[in-house]
């Protein structure tokens, strides 16, 4: 079973649980995370073959040369419109058209 919703813009709640018959007996595990991807806090616990896992984290990656959140631009179809003109262009140069 897995739960997941969107919190806010940059963060989600995840609660999962599964049944793995190659777990250990007993495991525990808790953390909060900054400054890297998916930050924020974990926590794991497998008892027998059950895990159950919650985490509560940011959903952006870190940029680890900028030492800051990745920003991504949404200009995609800009992107593909400039590439399709230049191909069009491209294609009608080579057959004469349009110069």
């Amino acid at each position: 079973m897995l739960y997941y919703r969107k919190l806010s813009k940059n963060k989600g709640i995840e609660i999962s649980s599964r049944n793995n018959f190659k777990s250990n007996i007993f495991d525990l595990n808790c953390s909060i995370n900054k400054k890297q991807s998916h930050a924020g806090f974990h926590f794991f616990i497998a008892i027998f073959t059950w895990i159950f896992e919650f985490n509560i984290y940011d959903v952006r990656h870190w940029d680890y040369e900028n030492n800051c959140w990745e920003v991504y631009i949404e200009c995609e179809s800009d992107v593909e419109s400039k590439v399709k003109k230049a191909s069009v262009d491209e294609h009608e140069n080579n057959r004469g058209i349009g110069a």
